[in-house]
């Protein structure tokens, strides 16, 4: 049986998109499941990709992504482990 994925998350940075040239955030996010790296990488669409590839409720993306965005206001680059508190430097 499997336990529940580890999962990192940051705020990058934003960009533009296309075509209203909307600012859209940007995340890292590493998902690993038993060791092994199921998702590395850099996404406009983070919800989708903690849904899929992290097994995370639809709801509780929007805290990960808030959680992510205040450390990123705070002026810290931390990964967030957990969305209710946790930070990694």
């Amino acid at each position: 049986m499997s336990s529940d994925p580890s999962i990192r998350i940051r705020r990058v940075g934003q960009r533009r998109t296309w075509p209203f040239f909307i600012l859209r955030g940007v995340y890292d996010i590493v998902i690993e499941d038993d060791g092994h790296e199921v998702f590395a990488g850099r996404t406009m669409t983070p919800s989708s990709v903690l849904v899929s590839k992290g097994r995370v409720h639809t709801t509780d993306s929007y805290d990960w992504l808030g959680a992510a965005d205040r450390a990123r206001a705070d002026g810290d680059d931390a990964w967030v482990t957990d969305p209710y508190g946790g930070f990694l430097a």
